[in-house]
């Protein structure tokens, strides 16, 4: 079952509050402005008692209402009163509507609010035509206090994107944390022109991107690649792709940039049934390369989730890791995925090193260590596991046993002796040779 996108509107604890910037002085009602009764009939005739309450409260700037949903379908003179009264709101923050209206009436006045925070058009509307998206363009780019815009299932095509990527770019505030595309399918739409426009100063607090079932592949995850440029103090730590035509090659393609990525954290690539055991061994690759002690050391320490692709989600066995990948490298991607949510990245780095020796991957012996760290080495071996090695222990089902264990750090202090046999030699006034007999018995 998918997950709630954003989890929750207040998904960033940044807020904005421009209240204090308004008119000091209350607008009074015109003359003309319709009676509550009057609007209560209007409304009624289609909409649920609730929701006509909810309006009245909108209409008389209620501070206790600063959410509103709209499930129902509006036609043009509701959508113009409804504008009319949002315009002149100045209380509500959260706006969603999953409905059909006359976008063009509902946005007439509506541009005029400058208070709504988190704006949600969820697949009632289309939004493929030029005159509907330019309708709407004043409102996105003239509001200072957008925090999150959800546009999903909006049917967004070739003639529609160009307008809502010139509206981003126009606007002046850099309040925007989130955006929602997710639905509209982008499959021959060039992308380019959207991602250089998320990069911007002006957009620089960008931290979540969803795109699920846009139909985005190889094309579009370069152009996305942009926004993975940037340095660790900006770009977005969350990128959703579910559901969309991403295969090996276009997975590779997001791999080469994460190699120079310290920010992102979560990419979720679930449901991308064209990410074969390749494309996924390229991240395992990515979190934790083993060619060398540099390779090691330049491998992506932030990235610690690839959507639901879990490793034991037997609910969807085709796309489990473990299919793809096999128990063993399945596991190892799992628990490193797991360890670089660690904040130490210090710490997380050893433990790359001690768990991808204890699995063979690499051999620590045949790195150019100083002798005299040596002991110390051996000594991480002689305590596993510890704490933080339960994250590499977690995914094994069932857990290994104590002589299992015991097996593991035997084998593992083996093959660093076998390779550095210069420290097996006899002389027990070397003074080496005593740290790393040290080492050997020490627990940390």
């Amino acid at each position: 079952m998918p997950k709630t996108l954003f989890r929750s509107h207040n998904f960033c604890a940044r807020t904005v509050d421009i209240r204090a910037m308004s008119d000091a002085s209350d607008t009074s009602a015109s003359s003309t402005e319709p009676s509550d009764e009057e609007d209560r009939r209007l409304f009624g005739a289609s909409l649920h008692p609730g929701i006509v309450a909810a309006i009245l409260c909108l209409k008389h700037d209620d501070p206790k209402q600063t959410h509103f949903s709209l499930s129902y379908d509006m036609n043009e003179e509701t959508s113009r009163r409804l504008s009319h009264i949002l315009g002149q709101n100045t209380r509500l923050t959260d706006l969603n509507l999953p409905c059909d209206f006359d976008v063009a009436g509902l946005c007439t006045e509506l541009q005029t609010n400058r208070f709504i925070q988190v704006f949600a058009l969820m697949g009632g509307v289309d939004l493929s035509g030029v005159d509907a998206m330019n309708s709407l363009v004043p409102f996105l780019v003239n509001n200072p206090s957008f925090v999150v815009i959800h546009l999903v299932h909006c049917n967004i095509g070739p003639d529609s994107i160009g307008i809502l990527v010139e509206a981003l770019s126009s606007r002046s505030a850099s309040t925007l944390t989130g955006l929602n595309l997710g639905g509209n399918n982008f499959g021959g739409v060039d992308l380019g022109p959207l991602c250089q426009a998320l990069v911007q100063e002006r957009h620089s607090g960008l931290t979540e991107l969803h795109l699920p079932k846009c139909g985005i592949g190889q094309h579009g995850c370069a152009s996305l690649a942009t926004l993975l440029q940037g340095h660790s103090s900006q770009g977005p730590q969350v990128i959703n792709l579910r559901q969309n035509a991403i295969n090996d090659q276009s997975a590779r393609v997001l791999v080469n940039f994460l190699n120079r990525n310290s920010r992102l954290m979560t990419l979720d690539l679930a449901g991308n049934r064209g990410i074969t055991a390749h494309g996924w061994q390229a991240f395992l690759d990515l979190v934790c390369g083993t060619r060398s002690m540099g390779h090691m050391r330049a491998s992506n320490h932030t990235l610690c989730s690839l959507g639901d692709a879990n490793p034991f989600d037997h609910w969807f066995e085709s796309q489990t890791f473990v299919h793809m990948l096999g128990a063993d490298d399945a596991n190892f991607l799992d628990a490193l995925l797991r360890l670089n949510g660690n904040s130490d990245k210090t710490l997380v780095l050893k433990h790359k090193f001690i768990w991808s020796h204890i699995q063979g991957r690499s051999n620590i012996g045949d790195y150019p260590l100083v002798a005299g760290l040596m002991p110390q080495v051996l000594a991480c071996f002689s305590a596993f596991p510890n704490e933080v090695d339960a994250l590499f222990l977690y995914p094994h089902q069932p857990r290994p046993s104590d002589l299992e264990l015991a097996v593991m750090r035997l084998q593992a202090m083996f093959r660093i002796l076998r390779s550095r046999f210069d420290l097996c030699q006899a002389g027990s006034d070397n003074e080496d040779h005593n740290r790393v007999a040290e080492g050997l018995t020490q627990r940390t």
